[in-house]
């Protein structure tokens, strides 16, 4: 760098001149490259839609007998539609989400028979459902079990509705 307190006059206008000069030739650089890049966009969106009306005609028009196929280069004959006609292979295990082990267990349970109102005791699950809550610190994780319960009297199988207050 220059000390710059210690040049005389002449000196300062020669670097003045020196940067202006160079400005000049960044600025038409930069002219050439806005220009060039306006041109390069528009060969893109000129080479995208012929692109397009090429993947358009090779999904419209169906292969021809020699079993080569019409459109874009590389694309491969019939075995797509051969391929799309099998049943997929299935998995041998299910991918959804794993139930969690119970921090806590609501059971759900009828006292009473809604038709003839006699007591209910025992019965079966027919139902679980799992809530899972994530608290800042700890995963609560809540099973509710609905018992399915048969009156003595009607035979009436009753199943309390589900308890959806917290949602």
């Amino acid at each position: 760098m220059l000390a710059l307190y210690h040049v005389d006059r002449e000196e300062l206008i020669r670097i003045i001149l020196a940067q202006h000069a160079e400005i000049a030739i960044r600025d038409r650089q930069l002219a050439a490259q806005a220009a060039e890049l306006v041109q390069l966009r528009a060969m893109i969106g000129h080479l995208s839609e012929r692109l397009g009306k090429l993947e358009q005609s090779a999904r419209d028009d169906p292969p021809s007998s020699t079993g080569t196929p019409h459109g874009m280069p590389g694309v491969k004959a019939t075995e797509t539609a051969a391929r799309g006609a099998r049943s997929r292979k299935r998995r041998e295990q299910g991918y959804g989400r794993q139930r969690m082990t119970a921090t806590e267990r609501v059971v759900h349970a009828l006292v009473v028979c809604p038709n003839r109102a006699t007591p209910l005791a025992g019965g079966s699950i027919k139902r679980t459902r799992e809530v899972i809550d994530l608290p800042l610190l700890q995963v609560i994780v809540t099973e509710h079990v609905y018992l399915e319960r048969r009156c003595p009297v009607c035979g009436n199988r009753c199943v309390p509705p589900p308890e959806l207050a917290g949602w």
